[in-house]
């Protein structure tokens, strides 16, 4: 098996949808006007974590990798919130006993590469010799909030890429597409000991805060 389908039923929020801009690159805390064109939508990756009864620690994660969903249109009653359905395939399904954790980094350019730092200390991906489960190199241009260039590429994890002590560095000959990188996205596990949302939060890959 090479893939997966997933399936999202959503509230769709009057003022804005956050899923909506993933889909189509737009950073959701910009305010200017958007159409969402399902000709122009791009493979995102959706994960979740799993709490437990106590609500102390995420106990299970899932990722789904380069979900690619199909027009889903708002349905409801006129009275009641609307509901969005979204369904697509998207690479094989990953299940972990630690949280997954997304989090963009800015990049400076270095002797070793482009180089950041996670917000949290990295798990190594069991089974694996690495401390990421996706890695990607982000080309990003902005007019306030409106991102005019995003361009990315999805990299092969190496050993030396990201660390137990948050560094990460992207060397170019990692790249194949993107060349100069201001920010990478970084999905990878944690400890589920520091707790859950709102005391650890990630962000957003098209989000101006990092």
């Amino acid at each position: 098996m090479n893939n997966s389908t997933l399936t999202l039923t959503v509230y769709d929020k009057k003022e804005n949808n956050i899923l909506l801009d993933a889909l189509q690159q737009d950073d959701p805390t910009d305010t200017s006007a958007k159409q969402y064109n399902w000709n122009n939508i791009y493979e995102v990756s959706v994960w979740a974590n799993r709490r437990n009864i106590e609500a102390t620690q995420y106990t299970r994660s899932v990722f789904f990798k380069n979900w690619l969903p199909i027009p889903g249109l708002i349905t409801g009653d006129a009275n009641t919130k609307g509901t969005r359905s979204l369904a697509g395939n998207c690479e094989t399904a990953k299940e972990f006993t630690q949280p997954i954790v997304g989090s963009k980094i800015a990049l400076t350019s270095g002797a070793s590469g482009y180089v950041g730092t996670l917000a949290y200390t990295p798990e190594q991906v069991p089974d694996e010799s690495v401390y990421a489960i996706r890695v990607v190199a982000i080309e990003e241009g902005r007019s306030g909030t409106h991102i005019n260039k995003f361009n990315t590429e999805d990299l092969t994890i190496t050993a030396s890429m990201v660390v137990v002590g948050k560094t990460v560095t992207i060397k170019q000959s990692d790249m194949n597409i993107v060349d100069g990188p201001n920010y990478a996205y970084v999905n990878y596990l944690y400890n589920k000991n520091l707790g859950i949302y709102p005391a650890l939060t990630g962000s957003g890959m098209f989000t101006s805060a990092v």
